[in-house]
């Protein structure tokens, strides 16, 4: 859907289809060529584009002006200039799409006009073999671009939308076979890409690659993205990935995994809007189980999963809470409120509906002196000593109001401001002084 919610557009095998969506949420689709888009030729009436073959995934800018189409058999991603109906047309030139330079006949030909990426080549080995999932930076400076065993970063011109390469990671074995890029761990059959709300981390979910190269673990890859640059660079150790059995220096992720010679694993992953927590939907086993794993992302950006039966829900044999319905974790989304986490079944056709909390801990609050300290939000009053439980994260002032005769001498615990207001962010439980002292 674009931004300004006018608009809902719809990658098919044969192109992308353009709808009006009303303020009821009813769509209408305009006829051709203004309905859509395509590169074949025997679909008469739609607009012309080049270098779109199976269109597989989507992504709108943050500002409305450019539709991205990676287009998996093509190797390639079609850049689209959004009109202000929600139209669509290439950009001219080398600006309408990025693809692989032509070296065997199953890539995208070089008399197609389109800026050159070596990361969507075929490397000798035949591990990255398609494009798929692709997103744009809730800045809109940069876009991402993940295919089997590589993730590809793009700058944006703010101005056409046109894409230029600031660099890209692989798996040690794709990088093995020829393609210069970073050494990226965690990184197989890449399944979707997500950004955390400040633009700060990237997130990629990888289903397993089996190769003569060496096996890729399914599991969750996460990088830090320079926001000026939008370059990405992967933390090392535990901080930087989790995969089913901890391979490759990896945290091991509970309800991550199949085996190895699976099909099943990881297939999509989202962020809270608060961005402090990661759900990655994942099946684990064919048709006999699906996970939701449940993981916690601090502001330094090192991801831990959630301890015991919160850490995922779904697969029993990996210590996990049950849930109903969900034989089969295909997708998976968190409301823009925060509260809620859906996910569908695949094997169940159905859709399961989690009710989000966050856990929470407890600040106690002495007073020395005569005055008081009231909170905001709402709920500490203490003209003594008072205590109250906030949700981690959560970010409370305090407020030291001093009586008549009397000023404010400054905090102490867990606020050390000498000024009336302090502010701080609930990590963990502890203790908050206020001192009071007569003029």
């Amino acid at each position: 859907m674009s931004p300004d919610g006018r608009n809902v557009y719809a990658a098919g095998p044969n192109g992308v289809a353009i709808f009006s969506r009303t303020q009821t949420g009813a769509l209408s689709q305009a006829a051709a060529p203004r309905g859509c888009v395509t590169s074949d030729e025997s679909d008469d009436g739609c607009t012309g584009v080049v270098a779109m073959d199976d269109p597989s995934a989507l992504a709108v800018s943050p500002d409305g002006r450019n539709l991205y189409v990676a287009s998996g058999a093509g190797y390639s991603v079609v850049v689209l200039a959004r009109d202000n109906a929600g139209g669509l047309s290439q950009l001219a030139g080398n600006d309408g799409c990025v693809a692989p330079p032509s070296d065997d006949e199953d890539e995208v030909p070089l008399s197609l006009p389109c800026t050159l990426a070596d990361v969507f080549s075929s490397p000798p080995a035949g591990t990255l073999t398609a494009v798929s999932p692709i997103a744009v930076s809730p800045d809109g400076r940069n876009v991402y671009v993940a295919s089997n065993g590589a993730l590809a970063a793009f700058r944006r011109s703010p101005t056409s939308g046109a894409l230029s390469s600031a660099g890209c990671l692989a798996s040690s074995q794709v990088v093995d076979s020829g393609l210069n890029c970073q050494v990226g761990r965690s990184l197989g059959a890449t399944t979707s890409i997500s950004l955390t709300p400040d633009g700060r981390t990237v997130l990629v979910s990888s289903s397993p690659i089996v190769s003569e190269e060496g096996d890729v673990d399914s599991g969750m890859a996460l990088m830090r993205r320079d926001p000026t640059s939008g370059a990405l660079q992967q933390p090392p150790g535990a901080s930087g990935c989790a995969t089913a059995s901890g391979s490759d220096g990896c945290a091991t992720g509970r309800g991550l995994g199949a085996d190895l010679n699976s099909p099943y694993a990881p297939n999509a992953v989202s962020i809270s809007p608060d961005g402090r927590n990661i759900y990655v939907a994942t099946t684990t086993g064919g048709e006999e189980s699906g996970t939701i794993a449940a993981l916690s992302l601090s502001p330094s950006g090192s991801v831990a999963q959630l301890p015991n039966a919160l850490g995922c829900l779904g697969d029993s044999t990996a210590s996990c809470a049950p849930v109903r319905g969900l034989t089969g974790a295909n997708s998976i989304a968190v409301s823009p409120d925060g509260r809620n986490v859906y996910a569908t079944g695949y094997f169940d056709d159905s859709v399961v509906s989690l009710l989000r909390t966050r856990p929470t801990t407890t600040i106690t609050v002495r007073t020395t002196g005569n005055g008081s300290v009231r909170s905001t939000p709402a709920g500490l009053q203490c003209p003594k000593r008072c205590t109250m439980s906030f949700p981690i994260g959560q970010t409370v002032s305090l407020i030291a109001t001093p009586r008549k005769g009397v000023t404010f001498s400054g905090w102490t615990g867990l606020c050390k401001a000498k000024v009336r207001m302090c502010k701080l962010v609930v990590t963990s439980a502890g203790t908050i002084g206020a001192t009071f002292h007569k003029r």
